[in-house]
Order: C-alpha cells, then structure tokens, then sequence
C-alpha cells in the first residue's frame, strides 16, 4: 500500500498495540492444551490436541513474521527505498491473507463438527471461503508476474473488498450456526451450564471478530482515494482474529476448571469423563469452535 512516511508510523505503532496484547493469549492459549487444567503438569500425548497447537504456533508464526515486516517496512518507506518497500508490503499482505484464511478455515470446520459434519449447513460459508483463497491466489500471481496490484488502487480495492466481503460473510455466517446450535442445546438443559458459557464466549469473541473484520471491509471502498485507512483498520483486524482464536481456547479452559453448578457434565474440550447425552446431542463438543 501506498503510505506516507508518518502514516507507516502510525500504521506499524497501531499494529505493535496490538500484536502485543495477542502475545500472552497465545502463551496462556498453549497453557491450557500442553497442561493439566489445576497443576502444571504436561497433559498425556494422547490427551493433547495437536491440531490446535500446530495451528496456534502457526498463527503466532505468521503473525511474528508480519510484525517483523512491518518494521522493515516503515524504514523503508521513512528513507526511501520505494522497490524494498513494495515488495515487502506485497509480502506482508500475502502473510495477513494467510492468516485469516486459516482462522476462517478452523472456524467453518468447527461449524461443520457441531452440525454433526453436515455438509449441507457449511456449503455457503464453503463458497465464500473459497473465494477468499481465489482472491489470495489472484493477488499472489499477478504480483509474481510483475502486475502490482498493490501500486494501483482501483485494482487493489476490488481484489481486497471482495476478499473482506467473504471473510466477514464467512465470519458472521459460521459464527451464528454455532451460536445458534449451542445455545438451542443448551436452553434445553440448564441456562446456567458450562455449554451455555461457551455460547456466550464463542458470540462475544465472533462479535469482535465480525467488527474489526467489517471495519476492514469497509475502508476498503475509500482505499481508492487513500490506503491509509485500509492499512490501519488490517493492523487491528489481523492481531484481533489471532486474539479471538486464542481466547475461546483459553476461556474453555478455564471453564472446565470452574465448579459445577449443574447436574450436567459437559465435556467440553478435553474432559476426561463422557459429555451427557441429553445435553450434547448431534454435537461433538470436544471440538467447539477456536474463533
């Protein structure tokens, strides 16, 4: 993106924020699936979630690495080495791309598990998803092959504003199925039960999420005339998506540790005792939802 020296400023110290407050989410996320839930103590292998920890470590890779850019980024963009510059901030929206397409891909995923792997329920958010990729792959080709699309803004607010548009679509649509499912689920049982703790988590991180995603979304209809806006609602819509993702772990977590305030035993991620049929029917509640 075409920034002035002092907006790169802003730009990267706004991201710095932000990145800093996802660091320990992502300690206290690996806490809770390396750890016994009361000691500090290394869970059995076998009880150990390694999908979630190898997307976690990812997420913070990536997320790293696109801090690391950004810092490179600002100074050349402050003394002028515009073909650095370009290149790298071609770089760093591939990574932030990258990033909300795998958040995305975990949360249709989890949508798909609560429905009981329904086809039929994640069809939509699907087709959305897979126009976010078509966009990312679009944006990575054309700029391999010398079109830079990140030097003309028309072209770079079409490819970004559709990718936003299935991204929040994405977001909202999943977010909501689960939402809804859980807290179908858990009316019938008990108000106040773990399950409709975990509804309550999953729409609060979804509602954040869904905000920062729009807010996006939206600056990316004034990126033609100044990109400005655009780059600083993605340096708080990056860190918050690795920020939701890390929170519903943690939160889980630290729900499975709470007394039980009803007859129900909810196994609710890695519980070693069997969820209760009434209350879990048609959904496999050892995999909810990451975002």
């Amino acid at each position: 993106m075409i920034l002035q020296p002092s907006q790169a400023v802003a730009e990267l110290f706004t991201q710095a924020i932000f990145y800093g407050l996802y660091i320990p989410t992502f300690f206290n996320c690996l806490r809770w699936l390396l750890f016994e839930d009361e000691v500090w103590k290394l869970r059995p292998c076998k009880q150990i979630t390694w999908l979630y920890i190898i997307i976690a470590i990812l997420v913070f890779a990536l997320a790293t690495t696109d801090i690391g850019i950004a810092v490179r980024l600002t100074r050349a963009r402050l003394v002028g080495e515009q073909s650095i510059a370009e290149r790298l901030s071609y770089l760093s929206v591939a990574i932030e791309g990258t990033i909300l397409i795998i958040i995305d891909a975990v949360l249709i995923y989890r949508c798909w598990t609560v429905y009981g792997k329904s086809w039929r329920i994640v069809c939509l958010p699907l087709a959305f998803w897979a126009c976010t990729i078509t966009c990312a792959v679009a944006w990575t080709i054309c700029n391999a092959v010398g079109l830079q699309l990140i030097n003309s803004p028309t072209a770079m607010a079409i490819v970004v504003g559709v990718f936003y548009t299935c991204n929040f679509a994405t977001n909202v649509y999943a977010t909501s199925a689960i939402v809804y499912r859980l807290w179908k689920t858990a009316m019938t049982d008990n108000k106040y039960s773990r399950l409709y703790q975990v509804c309550r988590t999953i729409s609060g991180t979804g509602i954040l999420y869904s905000f920062t995603s729009f807010l996006s979304l939206l600056t990316t209809f004034w990126a033609i005339r100044d990109t400005f806006p655009l780059a600083l609602a993605n340096s708080i819509n990056i860190p918050t998506a690795c920020i939701a993702y890390n929170f519903v772990i943690i939160r889980v977590g630290q729900l499975r540790v709470r007394p039980r305030t009803t007859t129900t035993n909810l196994h609710v991620y890695h519980s070693s005792c069997p969820p209760t049929p009434a209350a879990t029917e048609g959904i496999d509640s050892s995999t909810l939802p990451l975002k």
